[in-house]
Order: structure tokens, then sequence, then C-alpha cells
């Protein structure tokens, strides 16, 4: 799917917090081993993103603290008890750091590789000349069961109108005042059952038979279709820059693979 197409669905934009204390100021200490503000930072980053660093104060992080020292207590326990020396042990230790490394790493390239405005724009104008999606309108009248529905379609088989028979018989209360009319869809915003008769219609005409969906059962009728509208550079340029630098970096670790020496053993 190409970012035009993802322009219709839900955009998540990340956001980089500031850090509200120093690195080394000290959040605890438990038996003469200190807990800083920074290493609770981490565990918030860890568990709940970046953003949560900044939003989680008060009560909130003060509940993250008393998690940490109860952390702390376990860990020079289980030093006491010399498991950090365990084989096992040692294993899972090193596979957490080579998580934490390489996750760092991760948000050090894309940092470090945002695409220009002239990537972008390229990108965009390359886009912009590939088939836009269609996009359908249309109404309906939805139905408890399958028999009141197949009333509905006897009753536009004898001339009732559209629109009055939605506003009489609709259960969607949503569109019955609106003689059943819905938004302009795409393909994907529409339930299998009801996209699968839409694209087998004719502008003006209407489903011969009920489709059943987990709303009730549908009388369909295509008002119109059209090509979606190209959206805007502005208003695409995060999703571009997102899809660009997740290109950019899949073409990186292919890279890197390609120049590593592996070997495995079965």
């Amino acid at each position: 799917m190409n970012t035009f197409s993802k322009m219709f669905m839900l955009l998540s934009l990340s956001v980089v917090s500031v850090a509200l204390y120093a690195a080394d100021e000290v959040a605890a200490t438990v038996n003469d081993q200190t807990i800083s503000q920074s290493a609770v930072d981490a565990h918030i980053r860890m568990g709940l993103g970046e953003e949560a660093v900044q939003k989680l104060q008060g009560a909130q992080r003060d509940a993250v603290i008393t998690d940490l020292i109860g952390r702390e207590l376990l860990v020079q326990e289980a030093k006491k008890a010399g498991l950090d020396k365990k084989p096992e042990i040692q294993a899972e230790i090193a596979d957490k750091t080579a998580d934490v490394l390489s996750a760092a790493y991760m948000r050090h390239w894309f940092k470090q590789h945002q695409p220009s405005d002239e990537e972008l724009q390229k990108e965009y104008d390359r886009q912009a000349q590939m088939p836009a999606p269609k996009q359908f309108k249309t109404r309906h009248i939805v139905t408890a069961t399958e028999q009141d529905a197949k009333a509905v379609i006897t009753a536009l088989g004898n001339q009732t109108s559209f629109a009055d028979l939605a506003a009489q018989k609709s259960i969607d209360t949503a569109t019955k005042s609106k003689g059943g009319e819905l938004d302009w869809l795409l393909p994907h915003q529409m339930f299998p059952p009801y996209l699968q008769a839409v694209v087998t219609l004719q502008k003006g005409n209407y489903t011969s038979s009920p489709v059943q969906t987990h709303i009730g059962w549908h009388v369909i009728m295509l008002d119109d279709i059209r090509e979606a509208p190209k959206p805007m550079f502005d208003n695409v340029k995060q999703i571009l820059a997102k899809d660009l630098s997740a290109q950019q970096w899949q073409k990186f670790v292919t890279e890197l693979r390609g120049s590593a020496k592996i070997e495995t053993t079965k």
C-alpha cells in the first residue's frame, strides 16, 4: 500500500520529550546502591515509550521508583545467591543487553538518516503518478432480519423511494434520516461482504438480495464511483518520511547481512 492510500488510515506521530531530571540525580538508595533518575527514565521508556518519560510524574513516577526499589532488593539477593554467575543467567543478561543495544542503534540510525525535503518531494511526485484508489458512494438500508430486507427489496421493485424506505425500515440510526447515505468509502473501509456486493453493482442499482454483516442485513445502492483525491504534500510529508526511512533501513540491514561473515550450525 503506497503513502497516498495510507493517508486515509490512522497516522501516529512520535513526540520526543525532554528529561525533567539530571541524568545523575539520585532517585533512591537501596543498601548503598543508588537508583538514578536516568534509570527511572529508562525503565519508563522501555515499558511505555519516550512520551511517557515526561508525562509520568508525581505519584505515578513514585510508583515506578517503588517498583525499581523492589527489583533492586531482589537483584541484590540474587547476587548473594550467586545466580549472576550461572551460565544460563549470564546468557539471559547478554540477550537483554543485545536487545537494548540493537534498539539503541536503531534509534541512532533513524535519527541520522532523516529523508531530505527533496527526497520527500521526489517520492511524493512518484506516488502521485500511480493510479489512485477507487472510492465508492453508497447508501444502505439495514434490517434486523433477512425477511425484512427481502421485503425492502420488494418495495424498491414496486418503485418505493429508497430514502423513504431507509427512514421507515432501517435500524441504522446514523443514516436512516439521510436516505441511508454513507460517506465516500475506500475498499478497506467496507466490511468484506458489503464490498463484495458493491463492486458488482452498476451506478444507480441496488442489491437484488440481502447482504449480511455483523450489523444486520443490508440492502445496498451504489450512487457513484470516483478516484480518491490525491492528498496535498504537506498532509503526507510525515508518512512519506516514515516510509522512506523504513525502506532505507531495510536496505541498510540487507547490505549489512551481505557484507558480514555469517556461519550457522545445525
